[in-house]
């Protein structure tokens, strides 16, 4: 069983096509698996939960285009925050896996790190995922986390989808 959350940027820099196609994509292959659920977080400047973890899977899509774009420089650590949150505070003791998928632009440097958020994620055992939606990898981003940076396309979603589902 998989505890998987989706912590997605909603501001003016993402590009929406390729997140909704993602979340889409994710909803059909986790309704295959009854036995995961799936939570959302939107973050901009701040990070809130609009979704806690459910086995709703196509509400994703939903939920995500009801929200507006939010103000500010989007903080990505901020996202993983609030989703590792999210999967602890709802843990009910069922999830052998738990997962972060990130979908950011990373189009403006944040002020808070985001090595320590990535850090942060090992050391509570949750695997992270990390697309964007940009086609290049920004300069402010250190090597070792734009070796697993995934560039988030149409013919790659299901790579995200395997790496936050099965870890490989």
């Amino acid at each position: 069983m998989n505890d998987i959350v989706v912590a997605a940027e909603k501001s003016i820099y993402i590009k929406m096509e390729p997140v909704l196609k993602f979340l889409d994509e994710l909803a059909h292959a986790l309704s295959k698996d009854v036995f995961s659920r799936v939570g959302l977080v939107i973050f901009s400047s701040y990070a809130f939960p609009i979704l806690d973890l459910t086995y709703n899977y196509y509400k994703l899509c939903e939920v995500y285009k009801a929200v507006r774009p939010l103000k500010g420089v989007p903080e990505p650590a901020l996202g993983i925050y609030e989703a590792i949150d999210m999967i602890k505070s709802l843990d009910d003791g069922l999830a052998d896996k738990r997962a972060v998928a990130l979908i950011a632009s990373l189009s403006k440097k944040p002020g808070i790190s985001l090595v320590d958020a990535v850090n942060y994620a090992k050391a509570q055992q949750v695997r992270l995922a990390i697309a964007t939606t940009n086609a290049d990898a920004p300069s402010w981003l250190p090597e070792d986390i734009v070796k697993e940076l995934v560039r988030l396309r149409s013919d790659n979603i299901y790579k995200i989808i395997k790496l936050i589902t099965n870890g490989s």
